[in-house]
């Protein structure tokens, strides 16, 4: 008979702690933090040597990043990106950072953000056209587009 009791005994706990840890499991997987987004602005055209601010906004839900642990801009023309300048992103307000520079040579300009925040890393990418764009170029672009560039980012 003590063993019955015993024997129920030790099947009771083990069900009851097995319980508590799918509990917990659940919980666990029902607060996995949302994915950080980040939103390029950007003008599709500028003029040559004008002054020109790039932004991105950063956000996590609907909370805005203030608190990013890295923005960076990257940008580079046409198929260059081994020759692209990299900029420390300011951040001004409200999970937005920007920079300003300027683009010098007529063609299309890719800007492509590296932002770190919140143990998680996006990089979207956006293109900008430069000063005067020949027909040609414009055509070639938009057949990389379909190939080479996914312009809403890629997340790691």
């Amino acid at each position: 008979m003590k063993k019955s009791i015993m024997l129920l005994s030790v099947l009771g706990i083990i069900l009851f702690l097995s319980a508590c840890s799918e509990n917990s499991k659940e919980v666990k997987e029902s607060k996995l933090p949302e994915q950080v987004k980040a939103d390029i602005t950007a003008p599709e055209e500028v003029a040559l040597n004008e002054a020109t601010i790039l932004e991105v906004r950063v956000t996590q839900g609907k909370e805005a990043v203030d608190n990013a642990d890295e923005v960076k801009f990257e940008v580079w023309k046409g198929h260059n990106k081994d020759e692209s300048k990299m900029f420390k992103g300011e951040h001004v307000k409200e999970g937005t950072y920007k920079i300003k520079t300027s683009f010098s040579e007529d063609g299309i300009y890719y800007v492509q953000t590296h932002v770190t925040a919140r143990d998680m890393h996006v990089m979207p990418i956006r293109h900008i056209l430069a000063g005067d764009v020949s027909e040609e170029e414009l055509n070639a672009f938009e057949e990389s587009l379909d190939h080479d560039h996914d312009e809403d980012g890629h997340q790691h």
